[in-house]
């Protein structure tokens, strides 16, 4: 039951619209142009692929020694 919770709650049409809300406010119409066109760039597919997920586990393990786990 959990699991499919939350793929109900995280599914890309209940985030899409809070997640351009929130790129709306920080970027230029140009700006999202220019990022799209990067990321299907190889340079941005690596990004996209490898260098984000790293970040993100990067950012949970840099949490989890703060808050003691």
């Amino acid at each position: 039951k959990l699991a499919a919770f939350l793929r109900e709650k995280f599914a890309w049409q209940n985030l899409q619209p809070m997640a351009i809300e929130a790129y709306q406010t920080v970027l230029t119409e140009a700006d999202a142009a220019a990022l799209l066109a990067y990321y299907e760039t190889p340079a941005g597919d690596v990004t996209l692929r490898v260098l984000q997920p790293a970040t993100l586990k990067i950012a949970k393990r840099s949490e989890e020694r703060r808050v003691g786990k």
